[in-house]
């Protein structure tokens, strides 16, 4: 309060406030006294800690004191005299030698130092090296020199020292240590070889060298000391020179051939030198072998009918491949090869390191016959400039030319799978349907489902997608083997085809539709919606009845075709085996010389052959004509029975005879006898084939075509063609070629009747089959005919009633009724008799299921208390309506059905154009060479009603006679075809009509014109026009090659009725293409004429009326 300075400063208030605090803080009775004990209290702490630090120094200095008295003396003597010591010291010195030196890595170092004045103190030295801690030690006094020594032994790294003795210090010296030259520095910079692509490489890491066989490697190296030499040491007498690029650099050059070690010798300015070098590896990486593989096919393939395989390999190398070579052999069934063949697969200039490569590789020169195979292995070069192109050939792979009945029995047991495959998930699919039918039963009822009753539910319903599922599956696999048949050619185009309708329809069966319905339902379950689920699971017991009919139908389908099939097979086998046998006739009379008129007369079975005057012995006259003029009621026992003539009426030939005929070449023979015994095991594969066919037909109950079959394949028909075969085979192994000209025409000639047979047989089978549907189509036929004049009088009926409540017409409910069930039994007929084929057609069906549908409800609207005419009059005409279609559909079906069964196939008539062309092809030749051998080329050539035959032209005339006739002949085959085609809408005739055209004016030509240049003219054209059709069928097949679309839902929408006021109006043409456009899509287009036709019907009733 009394200092003024802080009386400016603060308030009274905060003053008072002040000494009220430090009034509570002095204890009572205390006074100022206490309050100034308080306030130093701090300072008395600082002076005793002031005085024990005092005091402990002064104790300090008394013990140094006590122990060294004179030292303590001395430190006060410098004190009072400091510039007597440095008099003192400059009178004394220490002398070192050597001091500062250089010396070599490992030798050793004497120091020794001497004193200029004697002190009893020891001289030491004190020494340190770069990173370590000082030492010293003491040195030794030598009397006799004077001096002290201190010795270092075997010094590796510089020194620094000094010697001190008493308080006298030297200076501080460097012991430097060197060594004999060595190499600090070395780079290696590799240069690899220019096929490798690889860029040049630099590397001072590592002074082994590395690289691959080729390379250069430039060693550039820096040494410790100067140098004057620099050599790289390879072995004790291989030595390189390393140039000198500086003081201290040098380099060298190594070429990599072979693994080795190398050396660096140098030598320095003081002529040391590292003998002591260490030896660094030389590593010689060689080139690695390429690398090949075959990605398709697999190791052991079937090849295809069109003798080409597709080959997929993949190739790779550490720097690159230049080509890839394949070579491959024939290997006969018993291990026998033939010869090697070796082609390019492919050559890369700018040799890839890593390639996929393709190539399709054509078999055709190989001749493969059934069970031949071709083992084959493949080669890969890379492109190694240095040491050459090194390889690596693959393993060997093989592909088997497998026999038809090997095809043929593969997917005929994969189709059996399916069957069974099929069965098992018909039964789950009953089982799956009988549940949902209890479930959907008990919602009805009005029971509440319960949670473990949906997920029951809701299992059966992932049953059924999983079944879907594996119906998909199977189908994909059938897809399969029907492609693995249309390969191989195994069956006919008609076949296939039935096989691909069988495919579409099981696709049907996992329908999009289905999935969806599957899908409502589980939606169902999930929200427990009764109204919702109830109307799914109705909707699902619809979807597995047309499941389970179309799995049905589907397995009544592939166990049908299993039968036709197995006959189809045995025709196209047949038909192979008598091409076979023809081809080696025809190859064989080749070779002969035999003339091909001969040749033909001894296919077509004329087997009176011209011999020589001495080849018939008297009495052999009567026993041929009796066996070639006898019953052919057996033809194998007469042809075998003319093969003996034959042979027997042959004369014995001389030595010189022999030599005239001598037999072709050794290798064709060869050939040809292999073709023969591989014909002998096809036909064995046949006969064996017939007899399980034909137990097949049996089993099936067709007995009567079963019977027919072991009678074919009985045991003496067999012996027939083994015991000719054999004999054909020992003909040709002893160059009797024309012998042997005999059997094998007698062998071709039956198997083309085998052929013949099997196909009449395959057409019976299929023939009674398609009869049963036809009459099941003729009764249905029958049926709706009447039920539609039925529908058509309760229409009138109705429309003439004046009082449509009136209770009589409750009979026209009555009829209605009875329509709608006579829709539903037409139906379950055409059900039935559609179950094992195609020939009723979807459409019709689902054509009857609307109008059955549309007629119940008709009976609906007639049946009702309160009755509307007019709605009444459009259901009946609705079903009218849908009713005639339906007819109209089942025209169309019965139309295909006859078609279809009219014996002749695609395949048979492709055959038959073949044949005929060939035919037409032999008559041109032989008109162009008869009118150059007259020496009238250009001029007409005389015909018989010409007048100009004169003595010399008489063979001329019979000549043109015989070529009319055999056109002729041609015209009334092609005229055959021409019918045919005509019987087939999906085939064009009109070049067949062309041809008839041609035939017959060139027929008139030659019977009386003669052969001018307009019948060339007309020849070409006809064998143009023969061409021609066998393209447009042979497009058509291929077209219509198993086309499939996406199985979907049909919704048949009815189109209405013919209306009475159409029927009586003056523009009911207009009128009617309004209602037909209005229809467009509900009918074929080609129905449209029909529907007019049945229009102008109607028309006509009306009239009568």
């Amino acid at each position: 309060i009394e200092r003024p300075e802080l009386r400016l400063s603060f308030s009274a208030e905060l003053v008072e406030a002040h000494v009220s605090q430090a009034a509570g803080l002095v204890p009572a009775g205390g006074g100022a006294r206490a309050l100034a004990g308080k306030i130093l209290r701090g300072a008395r702490q600082r002076a005793r800690i002031e005085e024990y630090l005092f005091s402990a120094l002064l104790c300090a200095a008394l013990l140094f004191s006590i122990a060294d008295p004179l030292g303590v003396f001395q430190i006060y003597q410098h004190y009072r005299h400091p510039l007597e010591m440095l008099r003192r010291e400059r009178a004394f010195r220490i002398f070192v030698r050597p001091g500062n030196i250089t010396i070599l890595r490992g030798d050793s170092l004497i120091i020794r130092a001497a004193a200029s004045l004697h002190r009893p103190e020891p001289m030491t030295i004190h020494y340190w090296q770069a990173g370590k801690p000082g030492m010293k030690e003491v040195m030794s006094y030598s009397p006799n020199q004077f001096e002290y020594e201190a010795a270092f032994r075997d010094i590796e790294n510089d020194i620094s020292y000094y010697v001190a003795q008493g308080a006298a210090l030297t200076d501080t010296f460097q012991v430097r240590v060197t060594s004999n030259p060595f190499v600090t520095e070395l780079t290696l910079h590799y240069d690899f070889p220019a096929y490798t692509g690889l860029p040049a490489y630099e590397t001072s890491r590592d002074k082994a060298v590395q690289g691959l066989r080729g390379s250069r490697v430039e060693l550039r190296g820096k040494a410790s000391n100067p140098l004057v030499s620099a050599v790289l040491q390879l072995g004790p007498d291989s030595l390189i020179e390393a140039p000198l690029t500086g003081e201290r650099d040098f380099s060298a050059t190594l070429l990599l051939v072979r693994d080795g070690a190398y050396r660096i010798r140098l030598k320095d300015r003081w002529g040391l030198v590292n003998d002591d070098t260490l030896a660094y590896p030389i590593s010689v990486i060689p080139d690695e072998p390429p690398a090949i593989a075959l990605r398709f096919p697999a190791p052991d393939a079937q090849i295809n009918e069109q003798m080409q395989q597709p080959l997929i390999f993949e190739i790779a190398d550490d720097f690159g491949v230049t080509r890839v070579t394949l070579a491959g052999s024939k290997e006969r069934p018993g291990g026998q090869a033939g010869p090697q063949r070796s082609l390019t697969l492919g050559s890369y200039p700018d040799s890839p390191a890593h390639l996929v490569g393709q190539y399709l590789w054509d078999l055709k020169d190989f001749s493969l016959l059934p069970d031949d195979q071709v083992a084959y292995r493949l080669t890969v070069f890379d492109n190694d400039r240095i040491s050459g192109p090194k390889s690596v050939t693959s393993g060997e792979f093989h592909l088997r030319f497998p026999s038809l009945k090997e095809i043929f029995s593969q997917e005929q047991d994969r189709q059996e799978g399916i069957v069974t495959d099929l069965h098992q998930i018909e039964e789950k699919g009953e089982k799956l349907r009988d549940q949902v039918k209890q479930m959907s039963e008990a919602l009805e009822h009005g029971r509440k489902m319960e949670w473990e009753e949906g997920r029951k539910l809701e299992q059966a319903v992932q049953e059924q997608v999983k079944m879907l599922d594996q119906v998909k599956q199977i189908a994909k696999e059938l897809d399969e083997s029907i492609k693995q048949l249309d390969q191989s050619q195994v069956l006919s185009r008609e076949m296939l085809d039935k096989l691909a309708q069988v495919h579409e329809l099981m696709e049907e069966v996992a329908s999009q539709r289905m999935k969806e319905i599957m899908a409502e339902l589980q939606k169902g379950i999930d929200k427990l919606d009764r109204k919702a689920l109830a109307e799914a699971m109705k909707n699902m017991q619809v979807s597995q009845e047309q499941l389970l009919d179309k799995l049905d139908k589907t397995l009544a389908l592939l166990e049908n075709l299993k039968l036709e099939q197995q006959m189809d097979h045995l025709v196209k086998s047949s038909e192979e085996l008598a091409r076979q046998a023809k081809a080696l006739r025809d190859t064989t009379a080749a070779l002969s010389g035999e003339p091909e008129s001969a040749r033909d007369s001894l296919e077509n079975g004329n087997t009176n052959r011209e011999a020589p005057e001495d080849s018939v012995k008297p009495g052999q006259e009567g026993a041929a004509a009796d066996s070639l003029a006898g019953p052919r009621d057996n033809p194998d026992q007469a042809l075998q029975a003319d093969s003996r003539n034959r042979e027997e009426s042959q004369p014995e030939k001389s030595a010189g005879q022999m030599d005239q005929s001598a037999p072709a070449e050794d290798e064709s023979l060869e050939k040809l006898e292999e073709e023969a015994r591989e014909l002998a095991e096809q036909t064995n594969e046949l006969f064996s084939r017939l007899d399980e066919t034909s137990k097949n037909l049996e089993k099936a109950g067709e007995e009567a075509l079963s019977e027919k079959l072991k009678e074919e394949g009985s045991e003496e028909r067999l012996k027939f063609y083994e015991d000719n075969l054999s004999r054909i085979g020992r003909l040709l192994r002893e160059g009797r070629l024309k012998d042997s000209s005999g059997p094998q025409s007698e062998v071709s000639r039956s198997l083309r009747q085998l052929h013949d047979k099997m196909q009449s047989y395959r057409d019976e089978l299929n023939e009674k089959r398609q009869q049963k549907v036809a009459k099941a189509m003729e009764q249905a036929f029958d049926d709706l005919s009447y039920l539609s004049e039925r529908q058509e009088d309760i229409f009138d009926s109705v429309n003439l009633e004046p009082d449509i409540n009136h209770p009589d017409v409750l009979n026209y409910a009555a009829g209605q009724q009875d329509v709608a069930q006579g829709l539903a039994s037409v139906r379950d007929g055409l059900l039935k008799a559609a179950r094992d084929n195609f020939f009723i057609s979807n459409q019709l069906l689902a054509y009857l299921l609307a109008a059955t549908s549309r007629s119940e409800e008709s009976v609906g609207k007639l049946e009702a208390e309160t009755r509307n005419k007019p709605e009444a009059l459009q259901a009946v005409q609705s079903s009218l309506a849908i009713i005639n279609a339906s007819l109209l559909v089942l025209l169309q079906d019965s139309q295909n059905l006859q078609q279809s069964s009219s014996g002749v196939g695609l395949d048979q008539m492709m055959a038959q154009l073949e044949a005929l062309a060939e035919r037409q092809r032999k008559l041109n030749e032989q008109t162009r060479d008869s009118a150059a051998n007259s020496q009238m080329q250009g001029q007409p050539m005389p015909g018989p009603s010409t007048g100009g035959a004169g003595p010399g032209e008489a063979d001329l005339m019979q000549m043109l006679q015989q070529m009319a006739a055999e056109q002729q002949a041609i015209r009334e085959q092609a005229a055959q075809l021409a019918e045919q085609m005509a019987g087939r809408k999906d085939i064009p005739g009109s070049n067949l009509e062309g041809v008839l055209e041609d035939a017959d004016k060139v027929v008139e030509d030659m019977l009386k014109k003669g052969v001018s240049p307009e019948t060339f003219e007309r020849q070409r054209r006809i064998i143009t026009r023969l061409l021609d059709t066998q393209k447009s069928i042979q497009e058509r097949d291929s077209g219509r090659e198993r086309k499939s679309e996406t199985a979907r839902e049909y919704t048949v929408q009815p189109p209405e009725a013919i209306s009475q006021e159409l029927l009586e109006s003056d523009n009911r043409e207009s009128r009617l293409k309004a209602i037909l456009e209005r229809w467009k899509g509900a009918y074929p287009e080609s129905f449209e004429a029909l529907v007019r036709e049945y229009f102008d019907l109607l028309q006509s009733k009306s009239l009568e009326k």
